[in-house]
């Protein structure tokens, strides 16, 4: 089991590709001598930026090569050996730029040239600031940024030496005639500790009725904490608390609704050939999925886990990664009532999870993925074998296939139950019986790109999939059961619209089931689901506005396979328009500032929902401020 992430931004996955990319060129282009190796150019705004740092990471080996640009923003890496790389530049003040370049001969002569955006120009919470760009970055370059950043940033000749972002949303949220206060608070703080870097970030989330009515609509409360240290050494630890609590409508009192989650996470280099990662993570919830009129039989009303894991990862050579790991997790679930009779509590159930995989390039445009994962579950163990492929084909477009396939099955003893956020990326594995999925993507140029894409996957256990990383909003999401077949249809196209206007533009669209659900009193349906999940981002960099548009239809349909027993359908649309502005666009406030509006109406249920009136309209508003100093 997963948590439900924390409620900042459903454009984590939606918003527009990196905007400080680069793109090839060719060495005409600039004034520099043509030597072999790789040669470049760093600019902004057209205008080239000098003593901008400039590394060339070797992905297979993970060694660094570093040069810097003169005073006409020019670079160069002579006779760079032959391989894969990933090419990032940076300058404080800037977001850093990413590319991955590969080296046919040694004796080759490649031109890059990279477009820096000022770190002002970007929103605050687009997906592409630095913070965010930060995930793309390998670790090692990561941390000469980041000490580069604070040895050279205003804040550290001051002698203050961190940086604070912090952020504050006040609005309410409206359903018929009750009006909930919506508030939330975001504090994030990197600092350096001698040689080490130290990030903490903290928000608070609340939603409160001015009324003492219990019936009226949703309350409660939601916590976060984490605190991250990198060392100059190669070694990350990770600390992360989050606490949901929340009252439903017409709730029994003295049932609160909880979700609770504890992470550890220590990750460590060793030399530059290896790596190494360990992770503990407690989980417990309390009548988190039953608050609904109708739920599978495998939902466990209240449950509490633990998982320990750890993985490997060896360079082989220069074209060949293998990466392993060993997850061990132990569970305990309170399935509740079933037909007025009180469920006893299940025996502790037990998993092992076990992975091989490896990487080869073949050549210098194929990438080849293969390996195994293993679970044995209470006596029974499952195999999948795993095979992708990365293939370029000509200069602009590139294809991709992964499949993933469980040849042997678990027993349903003890069936699993899961959950998993739609944005945070791919649904757990162990969930999955079959995945299937094919694309093409052509890069135009730095920020313009177009991909076309579709994936196939087959349910092994009961999932519960959320749409909404709100905690607040558990209407938004389905259940998918065992036997659920989802073919699912993907594009997503990212435009430059004149000099100064980036918008991207993506579509999702899925139609399937099939499995067989099977109700608390034992009532068996055919489950059927539907999602459409669309998103328009714009970017105007010229005034630092930002506007996203996002429609999401959600309809799900349990369909009675025996007796008398009514079916259920329903479904749910919901439309949201963000807007940030930046200030310093207007005024020059010394910091970062920005002014956020968000409005979203939905109208519409999911068959689980218990006092939601489908025909109602239902509004939230919200609007705050976001800053950086």
């Amino acid at each position: 089991m997963v948590s439900v992430p924390r409620a900042e931004l459903l454009v984590a996955t939606l918003m527009v590709a990196t905007l400080a990319g680069p793109a090839l060129a060719s060495p005409a282009a600039a004034n520099l001598p043509l030597e072999e190796g790789l040669a470049g150019l760093v600019k902004s705004d057209r205008s080239p930026l000098s003593a901008a740092r400039v590394w060339a990471y070797k992905v297979s080996d993970l060694s660094l090569t570093r040069a810097i640009t003169g005073a006409d923003g020019g670079f160069l890496f002579r006779r760079l050996p032959v391989g894969v790389y990933k090419v990032i530049a940076h300058k404080t003040g800037f977001v850093p730029a990413i590319v991955l370049l590969t080296r046919a001969t040694q004796n080759a002569t490649d031109f890059l040239e990279f477009e820096l955006m000022p770190q002002k120009a970007i929103p605050l919470h687009a997906a592409d600031d630095f913070w965010s760009v930060r995930r793309k970055i390998p670790g090692d370059v990561l941390r000469e940024i980041q000490l580069a950043e604070l040895e050279e940033s205003e804040l550290a000749e001051e002698g203050r030496g961190a940086q604070v972002q912090s952020r504050f949303v006040t609005g309410y949220d409206r359903e018929g005639s009750s009006q909930l206060q919506r508030t939330d608070l975001e504090v994030g703080v990197r600092s350096q500790i001698g040689r080490a870097l130290l990030r903490v970030d903290g928000t608070l989330q609340e939603l409160r009725s001015d009324t003492d009515q219990h019936d009226v609509a949703v309350r409660g409360k939601t916590t976060s904490m984490t605190v991250a240290i990198e060392t100059e050494g190669g070694g990350a630890l990770r600390l992360r608390s989050t606490q949901h609590t929340l009252r439903s409508p017409r709730q029994d009192v003295g049932s609160p609704i909880r979700l609770d989650s504890h992470q550890f996470t220590y990750s460590q280099a060793h030399g530059r050939l290896s790596s190494s990662e360990v992770d503990l993570l407690v989980l417990s919830q309390n009548n988190f999925h039953t608050q609904g009129l109708l739920a599978p039989s495998s939902v466990p009303t209240s449950s509490s886990s633990w998982r320990l894991g750890g993985n490997y990862r060896r360079q082989l050579s220069d074209n060949h990664e293998l990466r392993t790991g060993l997850t061990y997790e132990q569970r305990v679930e309170e399935l509740g009532r079933r037909s007025d009779r009180v469920l006893p509590a299940n025996e502790p159930h037990q998993q092992i999870d076990a992975f091989g995989l490896g990487t080869l390039r073949v050549g210098s445009g194929i990438l080849v993925e293969y390996g195994l994962y293993s679970t044995m579950r209470d006596g029974s163990v499952a195999m999948s074998p795993h095979g992708g492929l990365v293939m370029d084909i000509g200069r602009n477009w590139r294809a991709d296939a992964m499949f993933r396939s469980r040849i042997t099955d678990l027993e349903d003893s003890n069936p699993n139950f899961s959950l998993a956020y739609y944005g945070g990326g791919e649904i757990q594995r162990s969930s999955e019986q079959h995945l299937y999925k094919l694309g093409f993507e052509r890069k135009i140029s730095d920020v313009e790109s177009f991909r076309i894409g579709a994936r196939h996957r087959e349910i092994a256990n009961t999932l519960r999939l959320f749409f909404n990383d709100d905690f607040f909003d558990q209407v938004e999401s389905l259940y998918l059961v065992k036997g659920d077949r989802l073919p699912e249809f993907q594009m997503a196209l990212s435009r430059k619209l004149g000099q100064k206007i980036l918008a991207k533009f993506e579509t999702n669209y899925a139609e399937g089931g099939g499995g067989v659900f099977t109700a608390k009193d034992n009532a068996l349906f055919r489950n059927r689901v539907r999602y459409l999940i669309t998103s328009l981002d714009t970017q105007f960099q010229k005034t630092s506005t930002g506007l996203f548009l996002a429609f999401h239809r959600i309809e799900q349909s349990l369909d009675p396979l025996a007796g008398q027993e009514l079916g259920r359908e329903a479904g749910l649309d919901r439309l949201q328009v963000k807007v940030t502005q930046e200030l310093g666009f207007l005024v020059d406030l010394g910091t970062e500032w920005a002014v956020l509006l968000n409005v979203e109406l939905t109208r519409g249920a999911t068959p689980f929902s218990k006092t939601i009136d489908p025909d109602e309209l239902r509004s939230q508003i919200a609007g705050g401020i976001a800053v950086k100093f």
